[in-house]
């Protein structure tokens, strides 16, 4: 759904899918309501404070009105643009690239789009300051901030909208809550309490506006024109836009609904104007935008109509211009044989004829439509969401609430059936609103008080479609990309939707493997939306090491490749009569064993050794498990006769076990007498994974199989028992190589940040 943030609080257009004509209506100085002569295929418009931005399907940008800064200066080669907004008097558009370019007045850098901006899917401009929405789900702000306004709220994330009002912003997540910030001097930023199932957002000039997902509008903070005053009743909403003191909704009949001030008429929706594509309404300072198919039905039917058994009416239309254009009747969705004209005559009226009338006008530009609906008199009216669906089939996601009534009385006796079998008094009594999970076809009759008469409406069928999340992530070294997008534009598919997941490394990273729902070892993959789902693609690099002088230096774990984020261990050896003086290149210090966490592509660790003095010794301390050895004092090289106080520390659930190399024993903490060169190994405990160790990502649960994600993407599967507090994970595995080895519990403890346990 297009999400409307209009100035002040401004307008961000994305392109739509149908093409129209721009209507413009309000005040008019420096001509901001006159629309260029011949501006046609345009997908998205924006107002800003007194001018007016169009976007045509072939990605070019159209500008008029007030251009004292040079806001409708569209530069000059501009193109493949997919989104633009208007500030008061700034103009931003979106390209196809994610890249976002700005023109017009910078007195407060709203036109200084941020160094290394990228990968934006859509655009918000307002009175001084600018806002972009990245794909990840971030926000980023710039220009004027005085008011807090570009300050976006720390751990902001799962974007999925964004307006900005005069001094505030807002963001929708991707969970349906909004979220606000800046100047509240009216409460504008401040969201209501419970506010909830928001699947729009808009900004005006010192209030907000948002649409929740059962079509109602919500509206608060500056009321001084009664532009938060939602009109009673407005309902079916399917997009918003916030001006600087009136706002706009447009509805699912394609119809304008504007409210607040009015007075240079920038609330007075002109006569007839209908079939607005759909998101496609924009409010400037004191003048509103609209984008129609066409053409203009000027007189309807009314939209319900009772009639007796055996009675007639006739059905007809005006439409406005006279040029040619089509015209079909239908029933219920199905098309009438040979209804064709602008009028239809319904004769012996009765249950079979009894639903939804619609017509459908077309000419060169786009199409109208009307609908109708004609019932029994007294037979239930069944409310689908709180729409007056009237007959045939209808569409929703997850769940539907349906609600009947009847004018026989107020405690009519009503009865359903939702297999589609016909209804009787024997049937299922109504009793109050109720939930549609699945499909159902609702058929209803309805009993006066005394049972001696009864009416049926026409049948109903409302198709479920459950929608399920996709949660895809990366830690980095690369990004992943789903095809096709998600349908509300957050991460929610239809059920059995086959979505492509497309993982890409970055430069000097390599693609090792999947964490969660997807598997294999191909960065494409395929899955289809029978649940709730979450991937992680596993990304990789190659540590590079350097020695200068004599000595070596020991990984751990040591593999080909380690994923990003992995933590890598690194011990200087020096051979006999050396040292480590420092580490340089992806490491600094002298630290020694050292730590290394990948987050760059392809480091490289150099170690630097020189020798000793005569009278000097190199003490080196391996780990060997899950522990760190404490050196007290901690020095590379010490004098002759020097005692050093060694003490090992366990990781948590690890015992240690004893001294190995150059010392021998068990005793801790140990005292070493340094009288040459030595090098000496701790040796820690190798208890079974899962019962001394909690879950390596705290994500296994009992009853589980897990995956260890090892060099190059190897997955190695362990198949445990119900029981894991139970299960021995001692066994032997095969690596991605194709040669088999024991799985060493303390192999997996060491490395414990490399491998991960992960729930499948």
């Amino acid at each position: 759904m297009l999400v409307s943030l209009c100035l002040l609080g401004t307008f961000s257009a994305e392109a739509g899918s149908q093409p129209g004509a721009v209507v413009s209506w309000g005040q008019n100085d420096y001509g901001v309501t006159n629309v260029p002569p011949g501006l046609s295929n345009v997908v998205a418009i924006a107002g800003g404070g007194y001018h007016s931005l169009a976007l045509q399907s072939n990605g070019k940008v159209v500008a008029w009105g007030y251009n004292e800064w040079g806001q409708t200066n569209v530069p000059r080669g501009l193109s493949n643009v997919v989104a633009i907004a208007a500030g008061y008097g700034h103009s931003l558009a979106l390209t196809t690239e994610g890249r976002v370019v700005g023109w017009g007045l910078n007195e407060d850098g709203q036109v200084n789009i941020p160094n290394g901006l990228s990968n934006v899917v859509t655009i918000t401009a307002s009175y001084g300051h600018s806002l972009a929405l990245q794909s990840n789900g971030k926000v980023v702000a710039w220009g004027w901030n005085y008011y807090g306004q570009i300050n976006v709220p720390l751990g902001l994330s799962n974007v999925m909208a964004i307006a900005g009002g005069h001094y505030h912003s807002l963001a929708l997540q991707s969970n349906g809550i909004a979220v606000a910030w800046g100047g509240s001097t009216l409460g504008e930023a401040k969201v209501p309490s419970g506010l909830s199932g928001v699947v729009a957002i808009a900004g005006g000039g010192l209030y907000s506006l948002v649409l929740q997902s059962n079509g109602r509008v919500v509206a608060w903070g500056g009321n001084t024109d009664d532009q938060t005053n939602v009109p009673p009743g407005l309902s079916n909403v399917m997009a918003i836009a916030g001006g600087g003191y009136h706002s706009l909704a447009l509805q699912s009949n394609g119809m304008v609904v504007a409210w607040g001030d009015n007075h240079l008429g920038q609330a007075n929706v002109p006569s007839g104007l209908s079939n607005v594509v759909a998101g496609a309404i924009a409010g400037g300072d004191y003048h509103s935008l609209a984008i129609t198919l066409g053409p203009f039905i000027l007189s309807k039917p009314a939209p319900a109509i009772p009639l007796a058994t055996g009675s007639g009416t006739d059905l007809s239309v005006a439409v406005f211009p006279g040029s040619s254009f089509g015209c079909q009747w239908s029933l219920n969705g199905v098309p009438i044989a040979g209804a064709t004209e602008t009028n239809l005559v319904i004769s012996n009226f009765d249950l079979p004829k009894a639903g939804v009338y619609s017509v459908i006008i077309t000419d060169q530009y786009g199409y109208a439509t009307v609908v109708s609906v004609l019932r029994l008199p007294n037979s239930p009216i069944i409310l689908v969401d709180g729409v007056d669906v009237g007959g045939g089939t209808v569409s929703r996601t997850n769940t539907s609430q349906i609600t009947m009534s009847s004018s026989f009385e107020p405690d009519a006796n009503i009865y359903y059936t939702l297999d589609g079998s016909a209804p009787s008094y024997l049937s299922i009594p109504y009793q109050g609103p109720f939930q549609l999970r699945t499909t159902a076809t609702i058929r209803a009759l309805a009993y006066d008080f005394a049972y001696l008469s009864l009416v049926e409406a026409a049948p109903i069928t409302v198709q479920i479609s459950p929608v399920y999340p996709l949660t895809a992530t990366t830690s980095g070294g690369g990004s992943l990309s789903l095809s096709p997008a998600p349908y509300s534009g957050g991460n929610l598919f239809f059920s059995n939707t086959l979505v492509t997941v497309t993982a890409t490394p970055s430069n000097g990273w390599s693609f090792l493997g999947w964490l969660g729902d997807a598997s294999g070892s191909s960065p494409v993959v395929a899955l289809s939306m029978n649940r709730g789902m979450a991937v992680e693609p596993l990304f990789g690099t190659t540590v590079g090491s350097n020695v200068l002088g004599a000595g070596q230096i020991q990984f751990s774990p040591h593999v080909p490749v380690y994923p990003f984020g992995a933590t890598v261990g690194l011990t200087a050896i020096p051979q006999i009569g050396n040292y480590l003086i420092s580490w340089a290149g992806a490491l600094s210090r002298s630290n020694n064993p050292n730590v290394l966490v990948l987050a760059s592509a392809s480091p490289v660790v150099t170690a630097l050794f020189g020798p000793l003095a005569d009278d000097q010794y190199a003490l080196t301390v391996v780990p060997q498990g899950a522990g760190s050895v404490a050196a007290s004092p901690y020095t590379n090289r010490y004098s002759s006769g020097a005692v050093v106080t060694l003490t090992a520390i366990p990781s948590s659930g690890q015992s240690f076990i004893g001294w190995n190399g150059d010392a021998i024993g068990s005793q801790n903490p140990l005292r070493a007498t340094m009288d040459r060169s030595k090098v000496i190994t701790a040796s820690f405990t190798r208890h079974p994974l899962l019962r001394t160790t909690p879950p390596l990502n705290g994500m296994v649960e009992q009853g589980f199989r897990f995956s260890l994600i090892g060099d190059l993407g190897a997955s190695f599967q362990i198949d445990g028992s119900a029981d894991l507090m139970n299960w021995t994970p001692l066994g032997w595995i095969t690596n991605h190589y194709g040669t088999s080895q024991f799985l060493d519990t303390a192999a997996v403890t060491n490395a414990s940040q490399f491998y991960r346990a992960v729930a499948q």
